[in-house]
Protein backbone atom coordinates (compact mmCIF):
# COMPACT_ATOMS: atom_id res chain seq x y z
CA UNK A 1 0.00 0.00 0.00
CA UNK A 2 2.56 2.62 1.00
CA UNK A 3 4.99 1.93 -2.27
CA UNK A 4 1.56 2.33 -4.03
CA UNK A 5 1.11 5.80 -2.77
CA UNK A 6 4.56 6.44 -3.57
CA UNK A 7 4.85 5.75 -6.53
CA UNK A 8 1.23 7.94 -7.27
CA UNK A 9 2.73 10.58 -5.78
CA UNK A 10 5.88 10.09 -7.91
CA UNK A 11 8.20 10.02 -4.75
CA UNK A 12 11.97 8.35 -5.47
CA UNK A 13 14.30 7.96 -2.97
CA UNK A 14 16.58 10.18 -4.03
CA UNK A 15 13.56 12.60 -3.94
CA UNK A 16 12.16 11.56 -0.61
CA UNK A 17 15.91 12.41 0.68
CA UNK A 18 16.04 16.13 -0.90
CA UNK A 19 12.61 17.12 1.15
CA UNK A 20 14.07 15.27 4.29
CA UNK A 21 16.60 17.79 4.34
CA UNK A 22 14.97 20.54 3.38
CA UNK A 23 12.02 19.72 5.53
CA UNK A 24 14.58 19.48 8.64
CA UNK A 25 15.72 23.44 7.74
CA UNK A 26 12.31 24.47 7.63
CA UNK A 27 11.56 23.14 10.97
CA UNK A 28 14.41 24.96 12.71
CA UNK A 29 13.61 28.13 10.26
CA UNK A 30 10.46 27.65 12.04
CA UNK A 31 11.99 27.01 15.67
CA UNK A 32 14.02 30.18 14.72
CA UNK A 33 11.20 32.22 14.04
CA UNK A 34 8.85 31.33 16.82
CA UNK A 35 11.99 31.93 19.33
CA UNK A 36 12.73 35.71 17.80
CA UNK A 37 9.52 36.56 18.43
CA UNK A 38 9.13 35.64 21.94
CA UNK A 39 12.67 37.30 22.60
CA UNK A 40 13.37 39.46 20.24
CA UNK A 41 11.14 42.97 20.22
CA UNK A 42 8.76 43.69 17.38
CA UNK A 43 10.77 46.01 15.52
CA UNK A 44 14.03 43.99 15.21
CA UNK A 45 11.46 41.21 13.92
CA UNK A 46 10.31 43.91 11.35
CA UNK A 47 13.83 44.72 9.88
CA UNK A 48 14.89 40.64 9.59
CA UNK A 49 11.96 40.24 7.49
CA UNK A 50 12.11 43.73 5.41
CA UNK A 51 15.75 42.86 4.78
CA UNK A 52 15.22 38.99 3.38
CA UNK A 53 12.32 40.22 1.33
CA UNK A 54 14.01 43.31 -0.47
CA UNK A 55 17.27 40.72 -0.56
CA UNK A 56 15.84 38.23 -2.18
CA UNK A 57 13.69 40.44 -4.61
CA UNK A 58 17.52 42.44 -5.51
CA UNK A 59 19.43 38.94 -6.25
CA UNK A 60 16.49 38.31 -8.94
CA UNK A 61 17.28 41.44 -10.53
CA UNK A 62 21.13 41.05 -10.06
CA UNK A 63 20.56 36.88 -11.72
CA UNK A 64 19.08 38.90 -14.96
CA UNK A 65 16.39 35.95 -14.54
CA UNK A 66 18.88 33.34 -16.18
CA UNK A 67 17.78 30.83 -13.79
CA UNK A 68 15.37 29.01 -16.28
CA UNK A 69 16.86 30.00 -19.17
CA UNK A 70 20.27 28.19 -18.58
CA UNK A 71 18.57 24.98 -16.94
CA UNK A 72 16.92 24.81 -20.70
CA UNK A 73 19.70 25.04 -22.41
CA UNK A 74 22.07 22.94 -19.80
CA UNK A 75 19.41 19.81 -20.36
CA UNK A 76 19.22 20.08 -24.15
CA UNK A 77 23.28 20.12 -24.00
CA UNK A 78 23.59 17.59 -21.49
CA UNK A 79 26.28 19.96 -19.06
CA UNK A 80 26.24 23.24 -17.54
CA UNK A 81 27.07 25.83 -19.95
CA UNK A 82 30.19 28.03 -19.94
CA UNK A 83 28.27 31.47 -20.23
CA UNK A 84 26.64 30.57 -16.13
CA UNK A 85 30.51 32.40 -15.20
CA UNK A 86 30.47 35.52 -17.33
CA UNK A 87 26.64 36.03 -16.43
CA UNK A 88 28.40 35.47 -12.72
CA UNK A 89 30.64 38.23 -13.25
CA UNK A 90 28.38 40.56 -14.39
CA UNK A 91 26.40 40.57 -11.75
CA UNK A 92 29.54 41.19 -9.30
CA UNK A 93 29.93 44.12 -11.46
CA UNK A 94 26.42 45.43 -11.10
CA UNK A 95 26.20 44.45 -7.56
CA UNK A 96 29.46 47.25 -6.85
CA UNK A 97 27.41 49.35 -8.62
CA UNK A 98 24.71 49.28 -6.75
CA UNK A 99 26.94 48.74 -3.16
CA UNK A 100 27.99 52.43 -3.83
CA UNK A 101 24.75 54.20 -4.52
CA UNK A 102 23.03 52.27 -1.43
CA UNK A 103 26.14 53.49 0.61
CA UNK A 104 25.71 57.13 -1.09
CA UNK A 105 22.27 57.64 -0.51
CA UNK A 106 21.85 55.05 2.36
CA UNK A 107 19.49 57.60 4.38
CA UNK A 108 17.51 57.98 1.85
CA UNK A 109 17.26 53.65 1.09
CA UNK A 110 16.42 53.34 4.83
CA UNK A 111 13.44 55.67 4.72
CA UNK A 112 12.17 53.75 1.65
CA UNK A 113 13.02 49.81 2.99
CA UNK A 114 12.33 50.26 6.88
CA UNK A 115 9.94 53.57 7.11
CA UNK A 116 12.96 55.55 8.73
CA UNK A 117 16.75 56.71 8.36
CA UNK A 118 17.55 55.78 11.43
CA UNK A 119 17.78 52.56 10.51
CA UNK A 120 20.31 53.48 7.71
CA UNK A 121 23.31 51.23 9.45
CA UNK A 122 21.11 47.97 8.35
CA UNK A 123 21.68 48.94 4.75
CA UNK A 124 25.21 47.91 5.07
CA UNK A 125 23.68 44.43 6.88
CA UNK A 126 21.03 44.63 3.32
CA UNK A 127 24.52 44.89 1.04
CA UNK A 128 26.11 41.41 3.06
CA UNK A 129 22.91 39.35 2.18
CA UNK A 130 22.28 40.48 -0.86
CA UNK A 131 25.47 39.31 -2.45
CA UNK A 132 25.31 36.16 -0.63
CA UNK A 133 21.77 35.76 -1.92
CA UNK A 134 22.71 36.28 -5.64
CA UNK A 135 26.27 34.31 -5.11
CA UNK A 136 23.91 31.30 -3.32
CA UNK A 137 21.84 31.46 -6.32
CA UNK A 138 24.19 30.86 -8.70
CA UNK A 139 25.89 27.98 -6.88
CA UNK A 140 22.12 26.65 -6.26
CA UNK A 141 22.04 26.76 -10.53
CA UNK A 142 24.90 24.47 -10.74
CA UNK A 143 23.77 21.95 -8.34
CA UNK A 144 20.55 21.64 -10.39
CA UNK A 145 21.94 21.83 -13.77
CA UNK A 146 24.29 19.22 -12.80
CA UNK A 147 21.38 17.32 -10.75
CA UNK A 148 23.17 17.53 -7.69
CA UNK A 149 19.84 17.99 -5.60
CA UNK A 150 21.11 16.26 -2.00
CA UNK A 151 24.17 18.53 -2.66
CA UNK A 152 21.80 21.17 -2.59
CA UNK A 153 19.61 20.26 0.20
CA UNK A 154 22.56 20.24 2.44
CA UNK A 155 23.74 23.77 1.26
CA UNK A 156 20.43 24.89 1.86
CA UNK A 157 20.19 23.35 5.73
CA UNK A 158 24.02 24.10 6.30
CA UNK A 159 23.67 27.78 5.55
CA UNK A 160 20.13 28.33 7.41
CA UNK A 161 21.11 26.34 10.66
CA UNK A 162 24.51 28.30 11.00
CA UNK A 163 22.99 31.94 10.29
CA UNK A 164 20.19 31.31 12.83
CA UNK A 165 22.05 29.62 15.61
CA UNK A 166 24.78 32.35 15.47
CA UNK A 167 22.53 34.82 15.77
CA UNK A 168 20.96 33.71 18.42
CA UNK A 169 23.54 32.83 20.22
CA UNK A 170 25.56 36.26 19.94
CA UNK A 171 22.51 38.55 20.70
CA UNK A 172 22.26 36.13 24.07
CA UNK A 173 25.66 36.84 24.81
CA UNK A 174 25.88 40.55 23.81
CA UNK A 175 21.94 41.62 23.77
CA UNK A 176 22.98 43.82 20.72
CA UNK A 177 20.66 42.98 17.68
CA UNK A 178 22.46 45.24 14.92
CA UNK A 179 26.04 43.14 15.74
CA UNK A 180 24.57 39.60 15.98
CA UNK A 181 23.03 40.77 12.92
CA UNK A 182 26.14 41.41 11.16
CA UNK A 183 28.38 38.48 12.17
CA UNK A 184 25.32 36.42 11.20
CA UNK A 185 25.58 37.77 8.03
CA UNK A 186 28.74 37.41 7.83
CA UNK A 187 28.33 33.62 8.77
CA UNK A 188 25.95 33.49 6.26
CA UNK A 189 27.99 34.77 3.55
CA UNK A 190 31.26 32.43 4.49
CA UNK A 191 29.58 29.36 4.76
CA UNK A 192 27.95 30.41 0.88
CA UNK A 193 31.37 31.17 -0.29
CA UNK A 194 32.53 27.54 1.13
CA UNK A 195 30.14 25.77 -0.60
CA UNK A 196 30.76 27.51 -4.00
CA UNK A 197 34.00 28.30 -4.52
CA UNK A 198 35.28 24.95 -5.71
CA UNK A 199 32.55 24.58 -8.48
CA UNK A 200 31.89 28.01 -9.38
CA UNK A 201 34.67 30.45 -8.20
CA UNK A 202 34.10 33.86 -7.30
CA UNK A 203 35.18 36.74 -9.81
CA UNK A 204 37.71 35.77 -13.20
CA UNK A 205 38.73 38.16 -16.16
CA UNK A 206 39.32 35.08 -18.46
CA UNK A 207 35.73 33.81 -18.25
CA UNK A 208 35.11 37.13 -20.50
CA UNK A 209 37.63 36.17 -22.87
CA UNK A 210 36.83 32.41 -23.16
CA UNK A 211 33.28 32.76 -23.53
CA UNK A 212 31.25 31.79 -26.62
CA UNK A 213 29.06 35.08 -27.59
CA UNK A 214 27.01 34.28 -29.88
CA UNK A 215 25.49 31.48 -27.83
CA UNK A 216 25.78 34.20 -24.92
CA UNK A 217 23.17 35.92 -27.11
CA UNK A 218 21.10 33.73 -27.28
CA UNK A 219 20.45 32.65 -23.74
CA UNK A 220 20.02 36.52 -22.76
CA UNK A 221 17.79 37.04 -25.39
CA UNK A 222 15.60 34.01 -24.21
CA UNK A 223 16.51 35.05 -20.49
CA UNK A 224 14.57 38.64 -20.92
CA UNK A 225 11.29 37.47 -21.02
CA UNK A 226 11.86 35.51 -18.14
CA UNK A 227 13.66 38.38 -16.42
CA UNK A 228 10.86 40.45 -16.58
CA UNK A 229 8.35 37.95 -15.15
CA UNK A 230 10.08 37.49 -12.41
CA UNK A 231 10.41 41.27 -11.47
CA UNK A 232 6.81 41.74 -12.10
CA UNK A 233 5.56 38.63 -10.26
CA UNK A 234 7.57 39.55 -6.64
CA UNK A 235 6.69 43.39 -7.45
CA UNK A 236 3.12 42.73 -5.17
CA UNK A 237 4.78 41.97 -1.84
CA UNK A 238 7.95 44.58 -2.63
CA UNK A 239 5.17 47.40 -2.78
CA UNK A 240 2.90 46.23 0.07
CA UNK A 241 6.34 45.97 2.48
CA UNK A 242 7.24 49.43 1.79
CA UNK A 243 3.53 50.58 2.00
CA UNK A 244 3.38 49.00 5.28
CA UNK A 245 6.50 50.46 7.19
CA UNK A 246 5.66 53.48 5.71
CA UNK A 247 2.15 54.19 5.84
CA UNK A 248 1.89 52.09 9.73
CA UNK A 249 5.26 51.04 11.09
CA UNK A 250 8.09 48.51 10.82
CA UNK A 251 6.56 46.48 14.02
CA UNK A 252 3.43 45.80 11.68
CA UNK A 253 5.19 44.77 9.09
CA UNK A 254 6.24 42.08 11.25
CA UNK A 255 3.03 40.70 12.18
CA UNK A 256 2.05 40.74 8.46
CA UNK A 257 6.14 39.01 7.82
CA UNK A 258 5.11 36.28 10.57
CA UNK A 259 1.76 35.16 9.24
CA UNK A 260 2.75 35.06 5.72
CA UNK A 261 6.01 32.58 6.68
CA UNK A 262 3.35 30.02 8.69
CA UNK A 263 1.12 30.28 5.64
CA UNK A 264 3.57 30.02 3.11
CA UNK A 265 5.31 26.62 4.77
CA UNK A 266 3.31 24.06 2.31
CA UNK A 267 4.21 26.65 -0.58
CA UNK A 268 7.87 26.55 0.01
CA UNK A 269 7.46 22.86 -0.03
CA UNK A 270 5.90 22.85 -3.50
CA UNK A 271 8.33 25.71 -4.33
CA UNK A 272 11.21 22.40 -3.66
CA UNK A 273 9.04 20.30 -5.44
CA UNK A 274 8.98 22.35 -8.91
CA UNK A 275 12.80 22.68 -8.30
CA UNK A 276 13.04 18.83 -8.70
CA UNK A 277 10.41 18.40 -11.06
CA UNK A 278 11.14 21.01 -13.86
CA UNK A 279 14.02 19.63 -15.42
CA UNK A 280 11.73 15.92 -16.16
CA UNK A 281 9.02 18.48 -17.51
CA UNK A 282 11.23 20.50 -19.98
CA UNK A 283 13.20 17.08 -20.63
CA UNK A 284 10.04 15.15 -21.55
CA UNK A 285 8.63 17.77 -23.31
CA UNK A 286 11.01 17.72 -26.03
CA UNK A 287 10.61 14.50 -26.48
CA UNK A 288 6.83 14.48 -26.76
CA UNK A 289 6.41 12.74 -23.38
CA UNK A 290 4.36 12.20 -20.68
CA UNK A 291 5.55 14.00 -17.49
CA UNK A 292 4.91 13.75 -14.11
CA UNK A 293 3.65 17.08 -13.48
CA UNK A 294 0.14 16.43 -12.38
CA UNK A 295 1.55 13.68 -9.90
CA UNK A 296 3.50 16.91 -8.52
CA UNK A 297 0.43 18.77 -8.06
CA UNK A 298 -1.81 16.19 -6.50
CA UNK A 299 1.25 16.14 -4.47
CA UNK A 300 1.21 19.84 -3.63
CA UNK A 301 -2.58 19.90 -2.92
CA UNK A 302 -2.53 16.90 -0.32
CA UNK A 303 0.70 18.92 1.71
CA UNK A 304 -1.76 21.77 1.42
CA UNK A 305 -4.84 20.59 2.62
CA UNK A 306 -3.00 18.42 5.51
CA UNK A 307 -0.94 21.74 6.79
CA UNK A 308 -3.86 23.63 6.62
CA UNK A 309 -6.33 21.32 8.81
CA UNK A 310 -3.68 21.43 11.67
CA UNK A 311 -2.84 24.93 11.09
CA UNK A 312 -6.10 25.97 11.56
CA UNK A 313 -6.87 23.75 14.31
CA UNK A 314 -4.19 24.84 16.56
CA UNK A 315 -3.68 28.10 15.65
CA UNK A 316 -4.75 30.00 18.22
CA UNK A 317 -3.10 27.68 20.58
CA UNK A 318 0.74 27.64 18.66
CA UNK A 319 0.77 31.74 18.74
CA UNK A 320 -0.27 31.94 22.42
CA UNK A 321 2.03 28.95 23.56
CA UNK A 322 5.17 29.34 21.27
CA UNK A 323 5.22 32.69 20.01
CA UNK A 324 3.81 36.10 21.03
CA UNK A 325 0.13 36.93 20.95
CA UNK A 326 0.87 40.41 18.94
CA UNK A 327 1.38 37.98 16.18
CA UNK A 328 -2.08 36.36 16.17
CA UNK A 329 -4.50 37.20 13.18
CA UNK A 330 -6.11 33.98 12.14
CA UNK A 331 -8.08 36.06 9.61
CA UNK A 332 -4.63 37.52 8.24
CA UNK A 333 -3.37 33.51 8.15
CA UNK A 334 -6.43 32.41 6.14
CA UNK A 335 -6.35 34.92 3.45
CA UNK A 336 -2.57 34.31 3.27
CA UNK A 337 -3.43 30.55 3.03
CA UNK A 338 -5.85 31.09 0.48
CA UNK A 339 -3.33 33.22 -1.94
CA UNK A 340 -0.90 30.52 -1.53
CA UNK A 341 -3.13 27.87 -2.72
CA UNK A 342 -4.16 29.98 -5.34
CA UNK A 343 -0.23 30.87 -6.27
CA UNK A 344 0.39 26.97 -6.14
CA UNK A 345 -2.15 25.86 -9.49
CA UNK A 346 -0.71 29.17 -10.98
CA UNK A 347 2.59 27.68 -10.45
CA UNK A 348 1.85 24.16 -11.75
CA UNK A 349 -0.24 26.24 -14.72
CA UNK A 350 2.27 28.46 -15.85
CA UNK A 351 5.44 25.81 -16.49
CA UNK A 352 4.22 24.89 -20.07
CA UNK A 353 4.42 28.74 -20.26
CA UNK A 354 7.79 28.84 -18.71
CA UNK A 355 9.55 26.14 -20.46
CA UNK A 356 8.62 26.99 -24.20
CA UNK A 357 9.83 31.08 -22.56
CA UNK A 358 6.19 32.19 -23.19
CA UNK A 359 6.51 34.55 -20.76
CA UNK A 360 5.13 38.09 -22.52
CA UNK A 361 1.12 37.83 -22.07
CA UNK A 362 2.11 36.26 -18.07
CA UNK A 363 4.04 39.76 -17.45
CA UNK A 364 1.40 42.00 -19.33
CA UNK A 365 -1.11 40.05 -16.59
CA UNK A 366 1.73 40.87 -13.42
CA UNK A 367 1.90 44.40 -14.58
CA UNK A 368 -1.86 44.77 -15.02
CA UNK A 369 -2.48 43.27 -11.46
CA UNK A 370 0.36 45.28 -9.70
CA UNK A 371 -1.04 48.83 -11.53
CA UNK A 372 -4.56 47.51 -9.75
CA UNK A 373 -3.00 47.04 -6.11
CA UNK A 374 -1.87 50.38 -6.54
CA UNK A 375 -4.91 52.06 -7.24
CA UNK A 376 -6.11 49.94 -4.49
CA UNK A 377 -4.12 51.26 -2.04
CA UNK A 378 -4.21 54.50 -2.89
CA UNK A 379 -8.12 54.48 -2.68
CA UNK A 380 -7.92 53.19 0.86
CA UNK A 381 -9.69 55.00 2.88
CA UNK A 382 -9.19 53.81 6.64
CA UNK A 383 -5.42 51.92 6.21
CA UNK A 384 -5.09 48.71 8.38
CA UNK A 385 -2.95 45.79 7.79
CA UNK A 386 -6.07 44.03 7.18
CA UNK A 387 -7.07 46.69 4.26
CA UNK A 388 -3.42 46.85 3.00
CA UNK A 389 -3.13 42.88 2.30
CA UNK A 390 -6.85 42.37 0.50
CA UNK A 391 -4.75 43.61 -2.21
CA UNK A 392 -2.30 40.28 -2.57
CA UNK A 393 -5.30 38.97 -3.37
CA UNK A 394 -5.05 40.54 -6.70
CA UNK A 395 -2.30 39.51 -8.24
CA UNK A 396 -3.26 35.63 -7.76
CA UNK A 397 -6.62 35.94 -8.44
CA UNK A 398 -5.71 37.87 -11.70
CA UNK A 399 -3.43 35.31 -13.04
CA UNK A 400 -5.19 32.48 -11.96
CA UNK A 401 -8.27 33.92 -14.12
CA UNK A 402 -5.86 34.55 -17.06
CA UNK A 403 -4.35 30.85 -16.86
CA UNK A 404 -7.60 28.86 -16.15
CA UNK A 405 -9.63 30.54 -19.23
CA UNK A 406 -6.52 29.64 -21.65
CA UNK A 407 -6.27 26.44 -20.97
CA UNK A 408 -9.94 25.80 -20.65
CA UNK A 409 -12.04 28.26 -22.51
CA UNK A 410 -9.78 30.05 -24.84
CA UNK A 411 -8.55 26.99 -27.46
Amino acid sequence: MLRKIISYMNLSRSKIEYFSYLTLEKIIMLIFHFYFIRSINETFYGLYSQINLISSYSANILLFGLSLPLLVSSINKGKLVDEVHIFKNVSFLLYIILLFILILFSNSFATIFFGSEDFSNYIFIFLIVLFTDFYSEYYILFNRINDKLKNHSIFIFTRTFLRISSLILIYYILNDFFIAFIISSFIYLITSLCFGFNRIGFFKLNYFKEVNYPNLFKIFKKAIGFYFFVLTSGLTHIIISIYIVNQLDIKVLGIYSFNFLLASIPSTIISYIVFYSLPDFILKQSKNLKSNIRKDLLLGIFVFVIFFVFAIIFYDFIIDNLGDPFYSDSKIFIIFFSINLILLVNNFLQIPHLSKNNTLRLTLVNLLSNVLVIVYLSSINTTTLLTIIYSLIIPSLTMFLYLFSIKFIVK
